[in-house]
């Protein structure tokens, strides 16, 4: 096992987005399930809710997967 000084020199970088959207979602259990999909094998993390009047959340990532998740959630 490391000791903590062997992990100091480790630096990760997370990009956080925190958003809400007040917008009709039609299905929002199956964009769930397609968000799920798309990001279940990453690195991002955090809570997002889903419902009929629009989206909320916080989530953590690296960069790329942020702008990943962003751009998937605009698409729709």
């Amino acid at each position: 096992m490391e000791s903590l000084e062997d992990l100091s020199s480790i630096v990760v970088t997370y990009t956080i987005a925190a958003f809400y959207r007040f917008i009709s979602v039609p299905e929002p259990a199956a964009l769930a399930a397609r968000l799920r999909a798309a990001f279940c094998e990453g690195d991002l993390c955090g809570t997002m809710l889903i419902a009929d009047e629009g989206v909320n959340g916080t989530m953590a990532g690296s960069p790329e997967t942020i702008n990943r998740l962003l751009d998937a959630l605009v698409e729709g």
